[in-house]
């Protein structure tokens, strides 16, 4: 049986052909057969926003993703990739870009980060190409929009809270090695530097020539303590080993991560593209905690589909389940936070509560109060994913995943007819996910 029930038949149905061709179940069952083959060739790699986990096999979709300066995706040729630079015209000089996974991520509990890049029509000079590429993870106030200078700045310097791994490719005196090397980069809390040479903690010369043309593969590790290993090309072994604690940079749990690049001018420039890239945290670490709570209306029924917001020293949302209960697992204890709770159709008492010091557990209790049905809870975008969740994967959504797939919808703004069309492209990758593929 493709489809669970007929409530996730319907919904899907309806966003491709309308209610008239669902009214006949042998037709919407051969539809529905069609459909799902049809997406699966139209969306062949799905990101995997299901878990705690992300992997973008390529760039086909860049959903996710946030893009600044002069980051875009590839327009020909499938599998699309990243393109952080851009020297294939007369306008590859001085160009300057950052890209981040667009929900914070836990890193300080340790995580593995794997990509790929390839360097392309580099500047035929002396030492020519540059100036190259960083993987960086960041808690800058500037959230998903920080970017540094480009040039010898690579795109990073200036951000704060920031923790960065070069793969540099330009030399500049006083500060570079070679035009080929590793460098490990951050100040701590305070704004980062390409060019103070206290910044970088970690560096080594590649046995390889990075701007050959050829596709090479980094692979980052981080143990949760302090150990960190970097590799290139031959994922097991390990090219630069150095020590860190992470947290000293990030000042929390959780931060973005993603790329920076930069080309500079004369024969600094050259094409930066990423082709793949996977992130996997590890467990969180034991000293966090979680806020949770379970709102039920005035007369003690469950208030499913509300959505709760944490705000503070870290912005989440999540969203209560059939039972009226919400977690937050992960929660850093030594900030302060904010909760607060929405629905369509209900207001809630207290309006928030606020609390600092959290210890191992905190919980935050609402009441809802119905307003009445003048709203339908399923145009608003975290109610419509749940339900997704709820109807075809037949389970409550994962906080990584809920935050992924809505917020996808949210970004359309105030564009009605983006939002329409997220919102059928959201339906159709629940039913192409492997998660519902294995149910047969």
């Amino acid at each position: 049986m493709l489809f669970r029930n007929p409530k996730s038949l319907r919904l899907f149905m309806n966003s491709f052909a309308g209610p008239a061709l669902v009214r006949n179940s042998s037709v919407a069952k051969c539809f529905s057969i069609l459909a799902v083959l049809f997406l699966s060739a139209l969306f062949p790699v799905q990101q995997s926003a299901f878990g705690q986990s992300f992997n973008y096999a390529n760039f086909n979709s860049i959903a996710g993703l946030q893009l600044n300066g002069n980051a875009a995706q590839t327009t020909l040729f499938p599998p699309l990739r990243l393109r952080l630079t851009d020297n294939s015209t007369a306008a590859g000089a001085n160009q300057v870009s950052s890209v981040y996974y667009n929900t914070k991520v836990n890193v300080v509990g340790g995580f593995t980060t794997t990509f790929q890049f390839q360097v392309s029509d580099k500047h035929a000079g002396t030492n020519g190409g540059g100036e190259g590429i960083t993987f960086i993870i960041q808690n800058s106030p500037s959230g998903l929009t920080a970017m540094g200078p480009g040039g010898a700045d690579l795109g990073y310097a200036t951000i704060p809270n920031s923790f960065v791994v070069e793969l540099d490719m330009a030399l500049n005196a006083g500060y570079d090695s070679t035009d080929n090397h590793i460098s490990v980069h951050t100040l701590g809390t305070n704004p980062n530097s390409a060019v103070d040479l206290t910044a970088s903690i970690a560096a080594a010369s590649f046995p390889q020539q990075l701007k050959d043309g050829a596709i090479h593969s980094v692979k980052i590790t981080y143990d949760g303590v302090v150990g960190w290993d970097i590799y290139l090309d031959n994922l097991g072994t390990s090219l630069v080993g150095f020590n860190y604690a992470l947290g000293a940079a990030t000042n929390s749990a959780t931060a973005y991560v993603g790329f920076t690049s930069s080309t500079g001018s004369g024969n600094n420039v050259q094409t930066n593209e990423i082709l793949n890239w996977s992130f996997s945290s590890n467990n969180p670490t034991a000293a966090d905690g979680n806020v949770s709570g379970v709102i039920l209306d005035g007369e003690g029924n469950p208030v499913e589909g509300a959505v709760v917001n944490l705000n503070g020293t870290e912005t989440r949302k999540t969203i209560t389940n059939a039972k009226g209960f919400y977690q937050f697992d992960n929660v850093e204890t030594s900030g302060f936070y904010n909760v607060s709770a929405s629905r369509a159709n209900y207001t809630f008492s207290p309006a928030s509560r606020s609390f600092s010091a959290l210890g191992s557990h905190t919980d935050a209790a609402f009441t809802g109060s119905s307003t009445g049905d003048n709203a339908n809870p399923l145009d608003t975008a975290e109610y419509f994913v749940r339900q997704q969740y709820v109807d075809i994967l037949g389970r409550e959504p994962d906080e990584g995943g809920f935050n992924y797939w809505s917020n996808e919808i949210l970004s359309c703004g105030g564009d009605s007819a983006c939002t329409d069309r997220r919102r059928r492209e959201v339906a159709a990758s629940f039913f192409i996910a492997e998660e519902f593929q294995d149910t047969g």
